[in-house]
C-alpha cells in the first residue's frame, strides 16, 4: 500500500461541486440557496480539521496495486 497526502485549495476542491462537475454537482445544483449555504457550511466544518498552516487541505490516501497471473 502507498500512503500519501494530496494538497489543494480548499476552493478548488469545492468548485468542482459548485460548478455542477459530476453526479454530485447535478445534486448540488438542484437545492434551493438555503440548502447550498447550509452544504458550504458544513464542508467549511468538515474540511477544517485537514487545514494545514498554508492554507491548503492536507487530505490522506492510499492506493494499491495489485497484480495476477493466471
Amino acid at each position: 500500500m502507498h500512503e500519501f497526502v494530496h494538497v489543494v485549495d480548499p476552493e478548488v476542491w469545492w468548485s468542482g461541486p459548485a460548478r455542477g462537475v459530476a453526479s454530485v454537482g447535478q445534486l448540488f445544483a438542484a437545492q434551493t440557496p438555503e440548502v447550498l449555504a447550509a452544504m458550504r457550511v458544513v464542508y467549511d466544518r468538515i474540511s477544517r480539521r485537514y487545514l494545514g498552516a498554508d492554507g491548503l487541505l492536507h487530505l490522506p490516501g492510499a492506493a494499491v496495486l495489485a497484480i495476477a497471473v493466471r
